[in-house]
């Protein structure tokens, strides 16, 4: 179903696919993974040619504010990904962070 998010996703995967030219099969689109007792689900990973998570994405929708309880949540799904950048996007506004949790530019 096109939610708010699933659009933010999709658009994103088209710019990773597109504009990065990044291959369609080094992207994971919703996959689950366990956080301590929980089973919680990833938005994007995009994996390096070594097979190493390279990007973890979390999508939000366009009217989710880009906060500090959004970029807490993706720390914590990398905390199991262990991924070099974390990316959360809303489709309007974008944060890229490195390993040191210093926002980069993408």
């Amino acid at each position: 179903m096109l939610t708010p998010e699933e659009w933010v996703r999709q658009h994103l995967l088209n710019y990773l696919i597109v504009v990065k030219k990044i291959s369609r099969s080094s992207i994971a689109i919703e996959k689950t993974l366990q956080l301590n007792d929980l089973k919680k689900r990833y938005d994007i990973v995009v994996y390096s040619r070594d097979l190493k998570p390279y990007l973890i994405v979390e999508c939000k929708a366009p009217y989710v504010e880009l906060n500090s309880l959004v970029v807490e949540q993706a720390l914590r799904y990398n905390l199991t990904i262990k991924a070099e950048l974390l990316m959360i996007s809303n489709g309007l506004s974008d944060l890229v962070f490195n390993s040191k949790n210093e926002i980069v530019e993408f």
